[in-house]
């Protein structure tokens, strides 16, 4: 739950930034948006779903079951960062459009 408010938290500085740099919240959905695009890429990269199947193979029969619980457990929480910051990136382009 906890990185659920931190996703929310990653999605206000977001729109913060987006006042910085732009002045408008016309292109805040871009900056949330992007972030969540971010997260997603991570929650990917550490959960090994860009690799063939001789690397997962490979990775698997190295891996003890402690390493995997990390990798599962930190690509889940990557995951939970992201869906904040594209709830907020949909409710602000249908409100700024």
């Amino acid at each position: 739950m906890k990185y659920v408010l931190y996703g929310t938290g990653l999605a206000i500085l977001g729109v913060i930034a987006t006042l910085i740099l732009w002045g408008n919240f016309d292109r805040a959905y871009l900056m949330t948006g992007s972030i969540g695009l971010v997260c997603i890429a991570c929650s990917a990269l550490v959960s090994g779903s860009f690799a063939n199947g001789d690397k997962l193979r490979a990775n698997f029969a190295s891996d003890t079951p402690e390493t995997r619980d990390f990798r599962f457990k930190t690509s889940i929480n990557t995951l939970l960062l992201s869906l904040p910051c594209f709830a907020v990136a949909v409710i602000l382009y249908f409100f700024t459009l």
